[in-house]
C-alpha cells in the first residue's frame, strides 16, 4: 500500500462526513449560523469518533469473524461466495453498520436537539432522522470502498469506522 493511501483515505471520509454534517445540519438545525464551519467541525468529530470506535470495532469484527468459522458456511450464502468472502461480509454488516449507527447517532446529538433524550437518540427522534443516520451509514461504507480495493476485501480487524 503507497504511504500517502491513509492520508488521501482519511481526506476521502473527512470529505464525506463533512458534507454529510452539512446536510444534517441544513435539515435539522436551519437557524444555525456558521453551518459550513459547524459541518467542519463536526465532520472532524466522526472521523475521529470512527478512530476511537476503531478498538471496538477491531474487537467485535474479529470475534464476529471467528464465530462464523465455528458457526460455519450459511445455506444462505449464494454458492460463488467464498466461505472467507461471505464471513468477511457478514462481520462487516454486523458489526460495522451497528457502530455506525451510534456514531451518526452521537453526530445528530451535535445537530439536531430532537434527539437529546435515550430513546431518540438510540432510534432517532422522527423517520428523517433515521433515514439521515441511514444515508451516514451508506456514505461511511462507501468511503470504504477506496480501502476496500486496496487491500482486496472487506475491512475486518482494521480500524476503519
Amino acid at each position: 500500500m503507497d504511504a500517502l493511501f491513509p492520508a488521501l483515505y482519511a481526506t476521502i471520509k473527512y470529505a464525506a462526513y463533512t458534507g454529510w454534517c452539512y446536510l444534517g445540519i441544513r435539515l435539522f438545525d436551519a437557524a444555525c449560523a456558521h453551518k459550513a464551519r459547524w459541518a467542519f467541525l463536526c465532520g472532524f468529530i466522526r472521523l475521529a469518533m470512527g478512530l476511537g470506535f476503531g478498538v471496538l470495532i477491531f474487537i467485535l469484527g474479529l470475534l464476529v469473524y471467528e464465530a462464523t468459522r465455528v458457526v460455519g458456511r450459511s445455506d444462505a450464502a449464494p454458492a460463488v461466495l467464498s466461505e472467507d468472502w461471505f464471513r468477511m461480509a457478514w462481520t462487516y454488516l454486523t458489526v460495522y453498520v451497528p457502530v455506525r449507527w451510534v456514531e451518526w447517532a452521537l453526530i445528530g446529538l451535535l445537530i439536531d436537539k430532537s434527539s437529546r433524550r435515550f430513546l431518540p437518540f438510540l432510534l432517532g427522534p422522527d423517520s428523517s432522522s433515521r433515514k439521515w443516520r441511514a444515508g451516514g451509514i451508506l456514505i461511511s461504507c462507501l468511503a470504504d470502498v477506496p480501502m476496500i480495493v486496496s487491500i482486496g476485501g472487506l475491512p475486518i480487524g482494521r480500524f476503519m469506522c
